[in-house]
């Protein structure tokens, strides 16, 4: 079904709240509640079960059709989003280039494995690290530490593309890199 009514009092032992979080969590179906029930204890339950709309009895069939139009709407909406984040995190997994993204203090947000494995850093341990931490730059020619690509980049707006850069991993083993900075409206992706 598109969309499920649910009345919040049931015959039986269970109530229509805890059938609504089973056909939300069973069947991925909204629930719209349609009961003459709204003092804040039962809203407050019902809430707990994400509904997609509660409408209290009496009601005009206008704002019944109100509700299950939203909620239709709002179910594929949700459902486009999810597809679209499990492409989009397929496809950062699956990159051969090892990708930091940083927010605008220089904390990185995600870092894929190609990246977690150039810097030494186990799964997971980058987030919430400054990105200069993690993505150890040197200069090639000279051996200085580069400047932090994140906020360089995020602070002119710009690309920065350092020549002959040198990745020095956790472990201590050295990689010649072609290290990018790209600026983005949340902070920076390294690359």
């Amino acid at each position: 079904p598109d969309v499920a009514l649910m009345d919040i009092r049931l015959k039986g032992p269970t109530d229509g709240i805890a059938a609504a979080a089973e056909v939300r969590h069973r069947f991925d179906v909204p629930v719209v509640f349609l009961t003459a029930f709204a003092d804040p204890g039962t809203v407050a339950r019902a809430v707990g079960t994400d509904p997609f709309g509660y409408v209290t009895k009496p009601c005009e069939d206008r704002d019944l059709r109100a509700a299950v139009a939203v909620a239709v709407y709002r179910h594929r909406a949700e459902r486009a989003t999810r597809e679209s984040q499990r492409l989009y995190a397929a496809t950062f997994a699956a990159l051969v280039d090892g990708v930091v993204v940083t927010d605008a203090a220089g904390r990185v947000v995600a870092a894929n494995p190609a990246a977690e494995r150039m810097t030494g850093t186990p799964p997971g341990e980058a987030v919430g690290r400054a990105a200069a931490d993690v993505v150890a730059l040197t200069d090639g020619r000279t051996g200085d530490r580069l400047p932090d690509l994140a906020a360089v980049a995020a602070t002119a707006g710009t690309t920065i593309v350092p020549p002959e850069a040198v990745l020095t991993a956790a472990d201590g083993r050295r990689t010649f890199v072609q290290a990018t900075g790209v600026p983005v409206p949340t902070g920076a992706v390294l690359v």
